[in-house]
């Protein structure tokens, strides 16, 4: 099978490094994978990721141009490069496709909830339609009244590293990460930050928190005025944009992991601290609930409160290591059966089959 996975960009870390790794397995699978970047926008470590075996297509669009030639490029590319399925992964490239490409041959992916014409309302020009969770596949059924498939997306499990030597362990503080950029309307690190304030005395003086992330929306500075005015600045570190190996490696040494989002569609990083058998904590959204099934393979608190993630932070710093032990063990199976990206490769080849075998 000859597939072509098309995208606007690759330059947000957690699409590429999921979109890699699906292409990646794909080639394993005997399959001839190509992957199209529309915008000359793209993370060079992209390039040192991949298999040698995938081809990389930019047609190098600069962002922002209203330059047509990239995009008449990559539809000649289009009608003369065979293909047996093309993997759209934004709707919103659809409409600079000008060329007729039969639907049994095209499929669309929608990795957020939806948000309006920026994405969702290109999802009717699809035949096939992708959702990354099941929090996604109902947005886009309540809102447009489109049917999806869930193929959940997919990490590389045996790349989290799960075991050794815990931060508490030589400072005898409780440490706790958020990994995401930061962006608090999105991903709520001021909310981890209030809530952290709230704890009582003795428990409040016995935590650190570390945020990883790109300050791409600005709100690094506005993080950093909030911990001084709330006196944290002993208490939280802002470690900046760290490539996925050291995420990876570093994710087990903490006690917990927190993901308060105000919005999410799925929640990759639960999942990764999932795999590194780190507890979980994350905001009643939709997306994360959906990696936790609603409290059986982690903690959540309702989503924006937060005097509530404050009581659940004192819950869980109070819990023993036995029931920590026993839950995250639960949440490492859960994450090797059903998010681990050799299960996500297979499921679209899965559909991918079902797609062409019904044209």
């Amino acid at each position: 099978m000859v597939i072509f996975h098309l995208y606007y960009d690759m330059i947000m870390a957690g699409i590429q490094t999921m979109l890699v790794n699906i292409a990646n397995e794909q080639v394993l699978a005997g399959h001839q994978v190509k992957i199209l970047i529309l915008n000359d926008a793209v993370n060079q470590s992209l390039y040192r990721s991949l298999s040698n075996k995938v081809e990389l297509v930019n047609f190098g669009k600069k962002v922002r141009s209203k330059n047509l030639y990239p995009i008449v490029k990559m539809n000649v590319y289009l009608i003369t490069h065979h293909f047996d399925i093309l993997h759209v992964h934004n709707p919103r490239l659809s409409r600079m496709i000008f060329i007729p490409i039969p639907q049994n041959k095209k499929c669309c992916t929608l990795h957020c909830l939806c948000n309006g014409r920026l994405d969702s309302d290109y999802l009717f020009k699809f035949n096939h339609n992708f959702a990354i969770s099941k929090a996604v596949k109902q947005d886009i059924y309540d809102k447009y009244k489109i049917r999806a498939i869930t193929v959940y997306n997919g990490i590389e499990t045996s790349c989290f590293k799960n075991s050794g030597t815990k931060k508490s362990q030589t400072d005898g503080k409780f440490h706790i990460l958020q990994v995401g950029r930061l962006y608090t309307d999105v991903k709520g690190q001021d909310l981890t930050i209030k809530a952290i304030s709230l704890l009582e005395k003795d428990l409040r003086e016995n935590v650190v928190v570390d945020f990883i992330g790109d300050d791409q929306n600005q709100g690094l500075e506005s993080l950093k005025l909030l911990v001084k005015e709330l006196d944290l600045q002993n208490q939280v570190n802002f470690l900046g944009l760290q490539k996925q190996a050291y995420v990876a490696n570093h994710i087990c040494e903490y006690d917990l992991y927190v993901q308060p989002s105000r919005k999410e569609g799925f929640g990759l990083t639960v999942a990764e601290a999932m795999a590194s058998k780190v507890p979980v904590l994350v905001s009643d959204v939709a997306g994360p609930m959906d990696v936790i099934e609603n409290g059986t393979y982690g903690f959540y608190f309702k989503n924006g409160e937060e005097q509530d993630y404050s009581n659940k932070l004192a819950a869980i710093m109070k819990m023993s290591t036995q029931d920590i032990d026993r839950l995250v063990e639960k949440a490492y199976r859960r994450v090797a059966d059903n998010f681990d990206v050799k299960v996500t490769a297979n499921n679209y080849l899965i559909e991918y089959q079902k797609i062409l075998a019904n044209s």
